[in-house]
Parts: structure tokens; sequence; C-alpha cells
């Protein structure tokens, strides 16, 4: 799973349209493909979701690849190892909150069990 990824976030530059790849990575996590999101989203995030002039549509894609799993059932995991690698301390609270409205309490024991994850989940914002 995941070894066609790196080519995939490499091409989405090139795309007319990322819908397409926002149905695959649907598809991918309701077969319980979870790391293809991670796979996809983290590269991707890390060249142009963070970038002040990205063009919305790619942050967009961003946003959806990391609200995906954060929806998902039994997904808390990869969630947040992709929130926590991409995402800014603004953008990392809404997803965190997102994480809080669809798991439980016993589901999130994952994000306090590794402290660097909980230290970028907690941070304050001081822009």
């Amino acid at each position: 799973m995941g070894d066609e990824t790196p080519a995939i976030a490499a091409g989405i530059i090139k795309l007319d349209s990322v819908a397409a790849l926002e149905r695959l990575a649907a598809k991918k996590l309701t077969i319980g493909d979870r790391e293809f999101v991670v796979n996809l989203g983290t590269p991707w995030g890390r060249r142009s979701g963070n970038a002040p002039k990205s063009p919305w549509q790619y942050r967009d894609l961003l946003n959806r690849l990391v609200r995906q799993p954060a929806l998902a059932p039994g997904a808390v995991e990869p969630a947040v190892r992709l929130t926590s690698t991409v995402y800014d301390q603004r953008r990392t609270r809404s997803a965190a909150s997102l994480l809080a409205s669809a798991h439980t309490a016993e589901e999130l024991t994952v994000v306090s069990a590794d402290r660097r994850r909980l230290a970028v989940l907690t941070a304050t914002d001081t822009d």
C-alpha cells in the first residue's frame, strides 16, 4: 500500500481538477488503506499545502486529505500523524476539533500516548 503515492503527489500540480484524487483517497480510506491518505498528504502538504501563495484547490485538497481520516472510524492514529507533519497550529487545532467530534475519548488515547503529537495539537497560536 502507498507505493504509488510519491508519483501521485508529484503529479498533483499538473492536474486540472483534484476531484478525482479526492474520490480516490476516500475510496482508499473506505477499504482500509489509511496509509495511502497519509502517504499522499504528507509530501503534498510539505510541498505546497502550507505555502502562503498555494492555489486554493491545493490547500483544499490537503484539508480534505486530513478531514477524511479525522472523521473515519478507526483512523485516529493516521489522522494525527498526517496532521502533525503538515499543518500549522491554527489548522491543527481545527483538525483536533474534528477528531474530538468524531471519536470517543478512548479512541483518542493514541494522541496523548505520543507527547510530541500532543504538544502539536495543544499548542497555542501566537499569530
